[in-house]
């Protein structure tokens, strides 16, 4: 099936970075072929075309409001986008909601996409306390390439750059 080698090599594509074929694959492809939705979010944040990854999100989220990794996405494009204030509610009322169902359910950490997403929010609210014991959890439980990637994210994010750099310099982290 052509659209199945057409997936296949947009995947292809995505994974090695290339920007220049990618530009030109979905500025051939993109309304010739019906590319899944998945797919063409996927191009579209690859690309930086937020305004086009933007209606995929709204309509993704008009189905599943409560899709939190999608409703991350939706506040990342909108702080793109200028929208901070915007961008800034949403993601920390995504992150309350998460941290619901956390307090009800523990065990919901062994979900690595809802763990992820838990994780990278916290960082943003969380006491440092607490971001210690998910990173506990993920020494534990994930591989140890996640592991250090989200460390040095923290350290960044909190302008904590010696331990990041120790971090990037040990593990040769790619910047």
């Amino acid at each position: 099936n052509s659209n199945d080698l057409l997936l296949s090599y947009m995947w292809f594509l995505l994974g090695t970075q290339d920007l220049k074929e990618m530009k030109k694959f979905i500025t051939y492809y993109e309304n010739r072929f019906i590319l899944p939705q998945n797919a063409l979010l996927s191009i579209y944040l690859f690309l930086k075309e937020d305004l086009k990854a933007l209606k995929i999100v709204k309509k993704r989220l008009k189905n599943n409001p409560q899709d939190f990794e999608i409703l991350i996405i939706y506040s990342d494009l909108l702080y793109n986008l200028g929208k901070f204030d915007e961008s800034e509610y949403i993601k920390f009322k995504t992150y309350k909601k998460m941290k619901k169902i956390y307090k009800k359910n523990k065990d919901i950490l062994k979900d690595f996409n809802f763990f992820y997403n838990f994780l990278r929010l916290s960082m943003h609210y969380s006491s440092d306390q607490e971001i210690q014991k998910l990173f506990a959890y993920a020494d534990k439980n994930f591989d140890e390439k996640f592991n250090l990637s989200s460390k040095v994210n923290f350290f960044l994010l909190h302008n904590i750059y010696d331990p990041a750099i120790f971090y990037i310099n040990r593990f040769r982290i790619k910047k």
